[in-house]
């Protein structure tokens, strides 16, 4: 499986529900993009603590 995280990007999305996204963070897998979020937000899961 191929995989590229693209990251602190300015995302432009088709999606009004959504709407553009800056410093966000994309996931490209086999040519999909089965993930995008804010940059912040995967920063802030990263320092989650597991359990």
């Amino acid at each position: 499986m191929k995989r590229t995280l693209i990251q602190s990007a300015t995302i432009i999305t088709m999606d009004d529900r959504i709407g553009d996204v800056r410093d966000g963070d994309v996931l490209v897998e086999n040519g999909r993009i089965p993930r995008c979020v804010r940059a912040s937000s995967l920063a802030a899961a990263r320092r989650k603590p597991r359990l």
